[in-house]
């Protein structure tokens, strides 16, 4: 096989395996367009949010975003693209298809396509196996905390209990 053949078989391999761990990954995971469209979604997402993949396409991280919580989701993505946060973490609602609301544990990071041109990377994940009042109490107040990582480590930010451990 020839270095050119060897190449297309490799980015194929690469390829196969990405497609493999994203369908099949225990969390939820999207690829979000930096207007915030979702451009791909994996089912265990779809499970989270109790939408099809194909309702989810046609919406934007906003329209599911419990509406206390997108000022934030907002306000972090901008630090995100102006290159002072690497990632950020954080508790989040997310607003299910059938009006109800779910907590879920988000992290996002920038990613960028072949071309350069930057896009987000959005992972969710559900809270296990409990309503988030279960455990904090009142659901209607603000995300517990918010997680940004940099280059050089992280901080942890607007946490009522104390520095994360």
């Amino acid at each position: 096989m020839g270095t050119i053949e060897h190449s297309v078989a490799s980015i194929s391999d690469t390829d196969a395996r990405f497609r493999a761990i994203f369908k099949n990954a225990a969390v939820g995971i999207a690829r979000v367009a930096l207007d915030g469209r979702f451009l791909e979604v994996n089912e265990r997402l779809c499970e989270i949010l109790g939408y099809t993949s194909d309702e989810l396409l046609t919406k934007t991280f906003g329209d599911i975003t419990h509406p206390e919580d997108l000022e934030t989701d907002l306000r972090e993505m901008k630090r995100m693209l102006a290159g002072e946060v690497a990632t950020y973490l954080r508790e989040k609602r997310y607003r299910r298809t059938d009006g109800s609301v779910v907590w879920a544990n988000l992290t996002v990071s920038l990613a960028q396509k072949a071309d350069g041109f930057p896009q987000l990377l959005h992972f969710s994940t559900k809270r296990g196996g409990w309503a988030r009042g279960d455990l904090h109490g009142d659901v209607s107040g603000p995300p517990r905390r918010i997680r940004h990582v940099a280059a050089g480590g992280g901080c942890e930010c607007r946490h009522p209990l104390g520095p994360a451990k």
